[in-house]
């Protein structure tokens, strides 16, 4: 019998920060972040994440925004989607990336482990370059109740 996906199921981004190797902090998306991740059973995947306290462009035309505040916008969301693989024995997840608003990211494999405390999953990337510095960010996330 195969065993039960644990990350299956909708979740609630509770925390984004990430520490560099010189002992900095960031968080991207500020004291209060918003985000969906979703896992299916059949091996897809798809996650936002953004500031909740982004501001809203003057004009409603997207079109017409300036170009701050499209600056502010893309530094303060994020997004991918694609398929995942699961290793339950090396406590990894694998999303392999189909689509993302960091272009870079389309068709590569990004690696995160986790960790589930009761209704929390936290993820933690593996060391990336962000900034001109080493990163790792840890993200935790809180299971909709269904």
């Amino acid at each position: 019998m195969p065993k039960k996906n644990p990350l299956t199921g909708t979740w609630h981004l509770l925390d984004c920060r990430g520490r560099s190797t010189d002992g900095g902090e960031l968080l991207p998306y500020g004291e209060n972040p918003s985000g969906l991740l979703m896992y299916d059973g059949e091996g897809s995947m798809a996650v936002t994440q953004m500031r909740s306290s982004r501001r809203t462009f003057v004009s409603e035309d997207a079109v017409q925004a300036r170009e701050a505040e499209i600056i502010a916008a893309w530094r303060e969301f994020d997004a991918y989607s694609g398929t995942y693989t699961l290793d339950t024995e090396q406590g990894s997840v694998t999303h392999h990336v189909r689509q993302s608003k960091f272009p870079n990211w389309t068709g590569t494999d990004q690696l995160r482990f986790y960790s589930l405390e009761g209704d929390r999953l936290i993820l933690r990337s593996a060391p990336f370059r962000h900034a001109g510095k080493e990163w790792v960010f840890t993200l935790i996330w809180s299971r909709e109740a269904g």
